[in-house]
């Protein structure tokens, strides 16, 4: 089954469930390049030979990645095999953080020559993603924006109205967080300029525990909680 931004929501349940069962799984990648690096020599030791791919490989993405998981059925004594193919692209977005990787020429040729990638599907329906660097300086941006946002929300004087569309953000959330059924929520904030006050009361009552992202949707303004 191919995995992208289209169906990613709605198959996550199924496919950490199946991971989750699985007797076993396979996992395969396909990079931006492949180019062994110019220091490999075979008289080198395992450990300088792993030195030497590693930092050659850094260089490149990953871009696409399968897994398969397999689970015995011990009525019909056969493994039943569940496939996943995914793109998956660095996240840019609201998280500021630029990364720039390298494609090899022969390796993008080679693809394209065989048909097995559609580079235009990676690019516009990939998954985003971030690797473990990337994720630690995220969660300190969001921190120190939780600092820098405190204390002017905190203090803010709400219009009834919106302090109206502001509570009922909040409850909703709290029993949300209760007995979550979905990874995420959509709330419907109305006007664009609610949807920054509101996420930053809802990470100011939920510290840790939630975080927002502006969706475009059917509806003109939509704030999605995490």
């Amino acid at each position: 089954m191919l995995i992208t931004t289209v169906n990613f929501a709605n198959e996550l349940p199924n496919i950490k469930k199946n991971i989750a069962q699985a007797d076993f799984i396979a996992i395969d990648t396909e990079l931006t390049g492949v180019e062994p690096p110019s220091d490999v020599s075979k008289y080198q030791n395992p450990e300088q030979k792993y030195q030497s791919l590693s930092k050659s490989v850094s260089n490149y993405i990953i871009y696409q990645m399968g897994i398969v998981t397999f689970q015995w059925d011990e009525v019909r004594n056969v493994y039943v095999v569940t496939p996943y193919n995914f793109y998956v692209i660095p996240n840019q977005g609201k998280t500021n953080l630029q990364r720039q990787f390298v494609f090899s020429g022969s390796g993008i040729d080679f693809k394209r020559t065989v048909k097995t990638q559609d580079f235009n599907k990676w690019i516009y329906e990939g998954i985003n993603y971030l690797n473990g660097e990337e994720e630690k300086k995220f969660r300190e941006q969001i921190e120190k924006s939780f600092q820098l946002n405190f204390t002017k929300v905190k203090n803010l004087e709400y219009e009834d109205s919106f302090k109206a569309v502001l509570e009922e953000c909040c409850s909703k959330v709290g029993s949300w967080l209760e007995t979550p059924t979905l990874d995420y929520l959509d709330l419907i904030t109305g006007k664009a300029k609610n949807n920054q006050v509101i996420a930053d009361q809802l990470e100011i009552r939920f510290p840790q525990k939630v975080y927002c992202q502006y969706i475009k949707t059917k509806y003109d303004q939509t704030l999605r909680v995490h």
